[in-house]
């Protein structure tokens, strides 16, 4: 569902987004930001006939929700993307001014 150029609800359909990647955020089961997960995931992208790119976060599941771990996620990345692993486009890293969750103030 979607709007059309009149501004009324349609059923609009696309040809998709040739830039699309995946992002891999890593999850309660632990991180998939490691080879093995990155290559599995762009042999599926590849198998659909889709752009073969992920993004790392590494921030949440894959630094165990631990900020301070995030630059070891992007060291390892780094290391291997020098070493010559393709296919990850970008990282995405949360950044912190406090430490800690953040929490609504009350009054």
């Amino acid at each position: 569902m979607g709007i059309n150029p009149d501004g009324l609800a349609a059923l609009i359909t696309t040809t998709g987004n040739p830039d699309c990647h995946v992002i891999l955020r890593g999850s309660t089961g632990g991180p998939n930001h490691d080879a093995a997960s990155v290559a599995a995931t762009l042999d599926r992208l590849r198998g659909n006939d889709l752009p073969a790119r992920v993004i790392v976060d590494a921030s949440h599941g894959n630094s165990g929700k631990d900020h301070v771990r995030q630059a070891g996620v992007v060291h390892e990345l780094a290391e291997r993307i020098g070493a010559g692993e393709t296919g990850i486009a970008g990282v995405m890293m949360e950044s912190f001014l406090v430490a800690g969750r953040r929490t609504s103030a009350r009054r």
